[in-house]
């Protein structure tokens, strides 16, 4: 993009320097033929004058403009400007208004200049006005709407080049990458620029899944909103852009609002602008929303793409999952068979001191007798120094006992990105302060995405239709609620809750699988104050975190 507008910018410079020495050129072959007002050297200096001005000010587009204009009206002063080739300089400026940027383009000007020096000119050769300079200046005006037109356009396609550009950018930066979230703030200033005043305040996305709304992201995070509007689905996906609808966010009534639509596939994502004012109507006039969908459909794409990172990434970790499940089992095998061979090492000692051997073979004996139990010490010490090698927990890459801090906000965007993938028809109840969003807990992120993972999918492995799962918080602690209803029996939920509690692992091992004791490890090596309960029919099981303020938490 840089490239592209510096060799614009290189060859705007090259078509402003030729279309000077056109005008030089032009100015001096209208001098030869025309009568002339002034003499020789006035004219000569005038171009002198002219040349000079446009080199030293050759940066400062105004100044060049008057500049073309000087230099013209000095030359066709007191000439007929309805001669087709005096005619044809007077729009000389005009003709070259396409070279001009976008930015410092003055169409206004311009054409007020051409004709302001074409009525004076008319004026001092006619001493007259009459009928035939509006026919004269009719072209000029309609040139003027064409011209209008055509920088509109261009002004347009800069808008959306602008947002685009802001959109690719972002996501070429590595501090962006999983934090779509960001880009919102930048979207913002490259519209409220381009209005030139602060309309927008926040933007937020949303997707549609089987007719409920879900928030996906924002400029800020939000726990609570509401659409006062029960049509507002079926509103959204035939309208596409919809102004002032009603909304609650945080519970505070936003007043002025955009809603806008984007579809990809089977995929439904729409973004509400909240204004700080009305659009112009300038803008809505020309479409200027139109442009803005290419950059939403943009990033609903990027949002898609990251949804399904996230669902690999899920199955990754149900993977990793089974793997540490297989490990762990590897390692009760161990345990298993080192607490089995210790008789074998009792009998060694206690062969070698056995005296019973007829002590007509007792040399051989004991000579083959030492040999086969020095073999066994040796086996044995092998297995032993195995079994402990694998035993020792530093050695274990699947010990999550490293905490960082985490925010709130991410814990629960963690948590609900599993929820979402398992039970996609249910909703997370969470009840958080907005304040206590940049709080942190002290997590290890794979270890509790495998725990939600592991205990969720439990969860839905022995549920039959209840399931509800809080998120919420008090002034000292942030609490995960799980709680479902079960088929299994008093007994069964009686010895789940006495395994989950309990810290003999041979008993937990001789009552479930060992995807129970798993869970049990992680929450252990996290150091995961639980509880876990029957309440009424329904197991609930509640994790519970310090809760500490910290501005830098890694969200």
């Amino acid at each position: 993009m840089k490239t592209f507008l510096l060799i614009d910018l290189l060859q705007r410079k090259v078509n402003s320097l030729l279309f000077r020495f056109t005008l030089v050129i032009y100015s001096i072959a209208i001098l030869t033929v025309e009568n002339n007002y002034f003499n020789f050297w006035t004219y000569f200096t005038a171009i002198l004058i002219y040349v000079s001005l446009y080199l030293y000010c050759i940066n400062k587009s105004f100044i060049r403009l008057l500049n073309d204009f000087a230099l013209i009206t000095v030359v066709t002063i007191y000439k007929n400007p309805e001669l087709y080739y005096i005619f044809i300089y007077l729009m000389l400026p005009i003709i070259n208004s396409v070279n001009f940027s976008g930015n410092k383009k003055r169409p206004e000007l311009l054409y007020l200049l051409s004709i302001i020096i074409f009525v004076i000119l008319y004026f001092l050769f006619n001493e007259r006005l009459d009928y035939k300079l509006m026919l004269l200046i009719l072209p000029v005006l309609g040139l003027k709407a064409i011209n209008h037109y055509t920088h509109l356009r261009v002004k347009i396609q800069a808008y959306k080049d602008d947002l685009i550009e802001v959109v690719d950018s972002f996501y070429t930066t590595k501090q962006n990458l999983q934090r779509p979230h960001k880009i919102y703030k930048e979207l913002i200033v490259t519209i409220n620029n381009i209005f030139k005043d602060r309309i927008v305040e926040n933007i937020y996305c949303f997707t549609i899944v089987k007719d409920r709304i879900i928030v996906v992201n924002g400029t800020n995070f939000i726990w609570n909103f509401t659409f006062t509007s029960k049509d507002l689905v079926a509103r959204i996906r035939e309208e596409k852009q919809i102004f002032g609808e009603e909304v609650l966010i945080e519970e505070r009534q936003v007043n002025l609002s955009l809603l806008m639509h984007t579809q990809l596939g089977d995929n439904e994502y729409f973004y509400l602008f909240t204004l700080n004012k009305r659009i112009p109507l300038y803008y809505s006039i020309i479409g200027f929303l139109g442009f803005i969908q290419p950059v939403l459909n943009k990033i609903s794409n990027i949002l898609l793409s990251e949804k399904i990172v996230q669902q690999i990434r899920y199955d990754e970790i149900t993977t990793l999952s089974e793997k540490r499940q297989y490990v762990n089992r590897a390692n009760n095998m161990m345990h298993f068979i080192r607490n089995r061979l210790s008789p074998f090492a009792n009998l060694t000692a206690m062969l070698e001191t056995l005296p019973k051997v007829n002590q007509n073979i007792l040399d051989d004996y004991k000579k083959k007798l030492n040999e086969q139990n020095n073999r066994a010490k040796i086996e044995l010490k092998n297995i032993t120094d195995r079994a402990d090698d694998m035993l020792e927990k530093s050695k274990n890459p699947f010990f999550y006992s490293i905490l960082e801090d985490i925010s709130i906000v991410r814990a629960y965007t963690i948590f609900k990105r599993s929820f979402t993938n398992i039970f996609p028809d249910e909703e997370i109840i969470a009840d958080i302060e907005p304040q206590k969003s940049k709080f942190i807990i002290k997590l290890n992120i794979e270890g509790y995405e495998i725990f939600i993972s592991d205990w969720l999918n439990n969860i839905k492995k022995y549920y039959i239709k209840y399931i509800k799962c809080t998120f919420t918080e008090d002034e000292e602690y942030l609490y995960i609620i799980f709680e479902n209803d079960h088929a299994q029996s008093k007994e069964e939920i009686t010895n789940l809750i006495k395994d989950l509690v309990s810290n003999d692992k041979n008993e937990i091992l001789k009552r479930t699988t060992h995807g129970l004791y798993t869970i049990k490890s992680l929450l252990n090596e996290m150091n995961i104050d639980y509880d876990v309960k029957e309440e009424g029919k329904n197991l609930m099981l509640t994790l519970k975190f310090k809760i500490y303020e910290y501005e830098s938490s890694n969200i």
